[in-house]
């Protein structure tokens, strides 16, 4: 159960930073290496809230005593993935000039999201 409502928090969470990187592209005059990173920060986190979503429905078909090891293992790919796919945000910021504004919004979205998907995985973890 905790693990049910933990996982719904950083999905939800999920949601919400992927529609506050969407909405810098409707930003003005973006720099076409911003407007790339945006794009490929919109890409990765909709993958993220993907992944987050399958582990979600195999979290609820493991609510049962009986689980494999394999469905355990799946989950934590997933959550794996999400979290891989949240910091690859950040890395694009490597050597490109990219404003405070867009920076500063991607960063704390992403920063929050992979504490809260490493919290849940961590949790996982302990009591599976």
């Amino acid at each position: 159960m905790l693990c049910n409502a933990s996982l719904s928090v950083t999905l939800n969470a999920t949601y919400k930073a992927s529609f506050s990187i969407d909405s810098l592209s409707k930003m003005r005059g973006l720099s076409p290496s911003e407007k790339q990173i945006i794009g490929d920060c919109a890409e990765t986190t909709g993958d993220a809230l993907d992944e987050l979503q399958e582990s979600l429905k195999a979290l609820a078909n493991m609510q049962g005593s009986n689980h494999s090891a394999n469905e355990m293992s799946d989950l934590k790919t997933w959550v794996s993935a999400a979290l891989t796919n949240e910091y690859t945000c950040t890395d694009e910021f490597d050597g490109q000039k990219v404003r405070e504004a867009v920076k500063n919004t991607i960063n704390k979205r992403v920063l929050y999201l992979a504490k809260l998907t490493s919290n849940y995985l961590a949790l996982f973890n302990l009591l599976y």
